[in-house]
């Protein structure tokens, strides 16, 4: 039974019994409310597309041409008994025989294509049905990933200026790192930038977590929210994975700087002790010179300007990098000093020990062994 929507078929909700109630008009021309779903959810009347009744009066044209096909096909075999006598008009019958067959396939084949089109056409509307909701998680889902996708762009874009800034130290060879001018500048630089890469990453994480645990992705299995959680773990690799790189690329540069320190500390020493020999100086007097009047400790400027005073044409940085690496924090110490200047041997063969330098006229002290 088919009923027609009065007006443009607005439904409304009976308070009373929560049923969901329409005016309609019967093929009779009565007009009356009718229950469209009841309170538990039973529906009793559903809308009628022009497709639905297409498909049904072509459903019916089908049945009957299957039908009218089926009556031919009966009245060929029962001819057939009929006939068992009269060779010739069996003959002639036999003829519709592979017609009729052919109209039966065809009919087949019809409600086939006919029933298949039925189904992706229901696919295609329940499709559009659920376009809103679809629409509607996508911007949920934009919303809980976009902050942190504009976070995880910005940390890689840190990442990439950090590997920039620290190339011009770690991808030159030997030579030119041996007069390369700014390595504390360089590994200053890419520690700042590795600071706001790590703070960044941070902050990936805890958002991360934060996303998982709201109400909108529990439970989710499919759509755009339970795409969002599977993104959300890719972000999450993605900020370690950059951590991980920006901490890599400053050890390279920490390195290239301890090999520059490591290479002017044997030369520097070398040319300390030459001073003190010069000036018949020894290491207790050099740092009593290099001490401030006050102090304990030899301060980075003092060491750089007496670096430069005796002779070493090292680059200003690489001076104070010396210096650090001499002593990392604070100033000088009189025991680093003295570690850094003075020489010690190891005795590997059994030697005198004598009171002056003329062996000729020494008398041996002590051995040493």
């Amino acid at each position: 039974v088919i009923v027609e929507a009065v007006g443009i078929g607005e439904i409304s909700l009976d308070e009373g019994s929560k049923m969901s109630r329409m005016q309609v008009k019967s093929t009779g021309g009565k007009t009356g409310w009718a229950t469209v779903s009841g309170s538990g959810g039973v529906k009793y009347l559903d809308t009628i597309l022009p497709f639905t009744s297409f498909t049904r009066n072509l459903d019916k044209t089908i049945a009957e041409a299957h039908k009218e096909v089926a009556k031919g096909l009966a009245f060929i075999r029962s001819k057939n008994t009929e006939f068992a006598q009269n060779p010739e008009a069996r003959k002639e019958l036999q003829k519709f025989q592979p017609r009729m067959t052919a109209a039966q396939s065809s009919v087949d084949t019809l409600k086939k294509k006919v029933q298949q089109s039925k189904g992706e056409f229901a696919r295609k509307v329940e499709r559009e049905k659920n376009a809103y909701k679809e629409a509607k998680a996508q911007k949920a889902a934009d919303a809980i990933l976009s902050p942190i996708q504009v976070k995880v762009t910005a940390q890689e874009a840190d990442v990439g200026k950090l590997e920039e800034e620290a190339f011009k130290l770690t991808k030159i060879d030997k030579a030119e790192q041996d007069v390369f001018e700014k390595p504390i500048t360089t590994l200053t630089a890419c520690e700042k930038i590795l600071e706001a890469v790590v703070k960044v990453s941070a902050e990936i994480r805890s958002d991360v977590k934060e996303a998982f645990e709201c109400e909108q992705l529990k439970g989710v299995v499919k759509g755009p929210l339970a795409d969002a959680k599977r993104e959300l773990g890719k972000l999450k690799a993605r900020g370690d994975a950059g951590e991980r790189k920006s901490k890599g690329v400053l050890n390279s540069v920490q390195i290239a700087n301890e090999t520059i320190a490591n290479a002017r500390y044997n030369e520097a020493a070398a040319a300390f002790r030459d001073d003190l020999q010069k000036r018949k100086k020894t290491v207790d007097e050099a740092f009593t010179e290099l001490v401030k009047k006050g102090e304990t400790e030899i301060v980075e400027a003092a060491f750089c300007k007496q670096v430069s005073k005796i002779g070493l044409k090292f680059k200003e940085e690489q001076s104070k990098l010396l210096f650090r690496h001499i002593q990392p924090k604070g100033g000088l110490s009189k025991r680093r000093f003295t570690s850094f200047v003075q020489q010690y041997f190891v005795v590997v063969k059994g030697i005198g020990l004598t009171d002056e330098f003329d062996i000729a006229k020494a008398k041996t002290l002590r051995k040493a062994e």
